[in-house]
């Protein structure tokens, strides 16, 4: 899994990051908790994550369904 590769935190594994995603949503792409305000494999919400979005794309909230892409974790720079 990339994403447990992509920091520099040796704790930080892919095998943490896949129990993580396991816990949170059993890896279920399509995971709808509209009452938290919850989606996709991460749980992330919206809110949140228009903060992890690239510069230009902050500015809005996205809404759910949310594709790979724009759910992928990108660090602040």
């Amino acid at each position: 899994m990339a994403a447990g590769t992509a920091c520099a935190a040796p704790q930080v594994s892919p095998a943490l990051v896949a129990a993580m995603l396991k816990s949170e949503s059993d890896f279920d792409p399509h995971l709808s908790d509209p009452a938290a305000d919850e989606y996709g494999i991460a749980r992330w919400t919206s809110r949140v994550l228009r903060y992890y979005l690239p510069p230009g794309r902050q500015d809005r909230v996205a809404r759910p369904p949310l594709d790979a892409g724009t759910s992928r974790h990108r660090p602040r720079p």
